[in-house]
């Protein structure tokens, strides 16, 4: 499940086969996106895309997330990267830090659709439907009181990324 962030900034995603002969699916679908990739070890592109989307392949593969900088648009923010996390990897508990020297700090919470997920005590809203996944994303911009550590936590395994626009 790939989630994009909150700012306007659009993304390129990566995905990587492991196997011959991977096949990819995208809920909901993304126009343009690739359908299969022939040799492990090649990958294909999606990019500048704002969309948060689940893809499914029948072998294993690696989804990688490049936000770009501020020079493509949506503000502050250096490139960067994150591999995305698959479902299966997903904890019902994380303690994280996020440096308190950023300008913003966000979490990408990637949760089933109806769980309540809570950071630092607070119970987070504003979930809005990946597709047909039964996952749901909300975006959380994170306090820069403190000392930067977080804790997130649900009833259910759920995802996390976070990251920070300095």
């Amino acid at each position: 499940l790939i989630p994009t962030q909150p700012a306007p900034k659009v993304e390129l995603i990566r995905i990587v086969a492991t196997a011959d002969n991977t096949t990819l699916v995208y809920d909901p679908p993304q126009p343009n996106a690739p359908a299969s990739i022939a040799k492990a070890g090649q990958w294909v592109q999606i990019p500048d895309t704002a969309a948060s989307f689940s893809v499914t392949a029948n072998q294993p593969i690696l989804v990688a997330q490049y936000m770009e900088g501020q020079e493509a648009g949506g503000g502050s923010g250096d490139p960067a990267m994150a591999l995305a996390v698959a479902k299966e990897q997903f904890r019902d508990n994380y303690l994280f830090h996020a440096p308190t020297n950023y300008e913003y700090s966000y979490a990408n919470i990637v949760a089933p659709t109806g769980v309540d997920v809570q950071v630092d005590g607070a119970p987070i809203g504003g979930f809005q439907p990946i597709g047909g996944t039964g996952f749901s994303v909300a975006f959380v911009t994170l306090s820069n009181a403190g000392d930067g550590n977080h804790v997130a936590k649900a009833a259910q395994p759920f995802g996390l990324t976070v990251y920070g626009y300095g």
